[in-house]
């Protein structure tokens, strides 16, 4: 009897994660708990002015407040169809700094804040 293997190899094809994952605001503090609907110019705290700089994730982004990189960065990464052979851009979004903001908190207390990005990530994802 004549046995044969199958291969079993994948092309895989890597993308850049800043072009979806790492989101160019992901290291704005408190990114988590941004509300998608608060239309507010970003503060120091929130978005350093010096992430724009040339080299800097947010070089070519425009958005100037959470509502704005909600809309015109995620949802349009979240929603651009995936290319003939490729993954979809968005599959998972990386929180730095090991999501501190949301270290000792509840899960209660977490979805107490319905309007934030991390809520709505969950929604998204169909985990709540």
């Amino acid at each position: 009897e004549e046995t044969s293997l199958q291969r079993n190899d994948a092309k895989v094809i890597l993308r850049d994660p800043r072009d979806g994952p790492q989101l160019p605001f992901a290291f704005g503090g408190g990114m988590a708990f941004w509300g998608i609907s608060d239309q507010k110019a970003f503060s120091q705290e929130q978005l350093p002015s010096d992430q724009h700089s040339p080299g800097a994730p947010m070089q070519h982004e425009h958005c100037g407040s959470p509502k704005a990189c909600w809309e015109d960065v995620f949802l349009q990464r979240y929603h651009e169809p995936a290319e003939s052979g490729r993954g979809r851009l968005l599959n998972f979004v990386k929180l730095f700094a090991h999501a501190k903001e949301l270290k000792g908190m509840s899960r209660e207390e977490i979805l107490s804040h319905s309007s934030s990005f991390f809520v709505h990530w969950l929604r998204l994802a169909g985990v709540y």
